[in-house]
């Protein structure tokens, strides 16, 4: 009988609206958040009119540090290295902090062009990336050179530098590489879908692999810009304009103009939405503070939340069947680790071939309060047969009584948990 009504009470539960993953900070407000930057545990957001604001708590709270700034500066672009902090003022050129923003000085020396779409650096080199050319800078922007024209008159939104090789991401022409720190530039769009009609409005490098974000979702480069495979599969058909990218551990994150974030746990194989508790899904900006991802909206301020541990295969056999185990540890504080197998079942599932000879079945596993309410997402992805294991951070949630609930091939299983603060 228990065990009825607990069945009840789920079915009650899944068809109220989630909310709350995702939390508000307190701030900052006045425009867009353009872009966020992270120096240690400090995270700083450029916003329009507002200018530069520093939160050092997660948000708890902001605060303005525009000394040196013009006046009500509209903040498009911001960058970080080590304790350097670099800005671009629409229409005044590019400004340096070594203060953590407490005071800024303009460094715009050879600069011929001081509307600035883009800045990047790495280690000693800076770039920016104007209607004028991409300009290079050696000593934090103290001086700055003009590499070819290959880039003059061209519209360039994304920048992004891996080694000695920069990506510039333009309005029209698609990717240019350069690989010699912007000496010299060329096109690189092998595979690139339309780029004479595509905007470029975010890159993201790493290692070998270069995502490219534009109006339908995300451009994947495996050999550093060579060739191209649009990754859209989960996105939605139609125009999203993908803002900004950034990863963190296997996760790899997109901000949406429109369609909120989405995440992949798979190199961009696949995604999936990332938005429970997103009031503002018109996101500018994207960034990783320790655990914690935040996102800077168009008009709400900056959110943030918990960045998902990961799914940990803890056994290298297959099981038979399907079963949710009861978290440990039961009550906790303020994190516990849930197990969990995909049965082996052989032709009797449903999959979906992801390469020759492996199949996998989609795995949801969420978290609801007594309500009904969704309050996290912990699993929703492809795995193969196996015994699992992951995470649940509850830092951000009250004390009390919750339901996980798994589903995965027709079967269905829900157990409960007790957060004591």
């Amino acid at each position: 009988m228990k065990r009825t009504l607990t069945a009840l009470t789920l079915s009650a539960m899944l068809v109220i609206q989630s909310s709350a993953q995702w939390v508000a900070t307190n701030g900052p407000f006045g425009g867009a958040v353009r872009k966020l930057a992270v120096i240690g545990t400090n995270l700083f957001a450029a916003t329009d009119n507002v200018g530069v604001s520093l939160s050092t708590n997660n948000g708890t709270s902001w605060t303005v540090v525009n000394t040196g700034l013009p006046a009500n500066p509209l903040v498009h672009t911001l960058v970080a290295s080590g304790t350097n902090l670099f800005a671009s003022v629409s229409a005044r050129g590019v400004y340096h902090s070594t203060d953590s923003g407490t005071s800024w000085t303009a460094i715009n020396n050879g600069l011929t062009n001081t509307n600035v779409m883009a800045l990047a650096v790495s280690g000693t080199n800076l770039f920016v990336a104007t209607m004028g050319g991409v300009f290079r800078s050696t000593d934090n922007g103290a001086n700055w050179t003009l590499g070819s024209t290959d880039l003059t008159g061209t519209s360039v939104p994304s920048l992004a530098i891996s080694g000695s090789n920069v990506f510039a991401g333009t309005d029209g022409r698609g990717v240019f590489l350069s690989t010699n720190n912007g000496v010299n530039w060329a096109a690189a769009n092998n595979g690139f879908p339309s780029p004479a009609t595509t905007t470029v409005h975010s890159l993201l490098a790493s290692a070998e692999n270069v995502f490219a974000g534009y109006h339908r979702g995300v451009v994947l480069s495996t050999n550093n810009a060579s060739t191209w495979a649009a990754t859209n599969t989960g996105f939605p058909n139609a125009t999203i304009n993908v803002m900004s990218l950034v990863a963190s551990g296997g996760n790899l994150f997109a901000a949406t103009s429109g369609s909120g974030v989405f995440r992949s746990t798979n190199n961009g194989a696949s995604w999936a939405t990332f938005n429970t508790g997103l009031l503002n899904t018109t996101v500018m900006s994207l960034a990783v503070v320790g655990t914690e991802l935040f996102a800077g909206t168009f008009g709400s301020g900056v959110w943030r939340q918990a960045i998902p541990t990961g799914v940990k295969e803890v056994s290298g056999t297959n099981p038979e069947t399907f079963s949710l185990e009861q978290n440990y540890p039961n009550p906790f504080n303020p994190s516990t680790r849930i197990k969990f197998r995909i049965g082996d079942v052989g032709g009797q599932r449903p999959t979906l071939s992801v390469a020759e000879g492996s199949e996998v079945s989609r795995v949801m596993l969420k978290v609801y309060d007594v309500l009904g309410r969704e309050v996290a997402t912990l699993v929703d992805e492809e795995l193969e047969a196996g015994s699992y294991e992951v995470n649940f951070d509850a830092r951000d949630l009250a004390s009390g009584v919750y339901f996980y609930r798994m589903t995965v091939h027709g079967f269905a299983d829900t157990r409960r948990l007790l957060l004591l603060r």
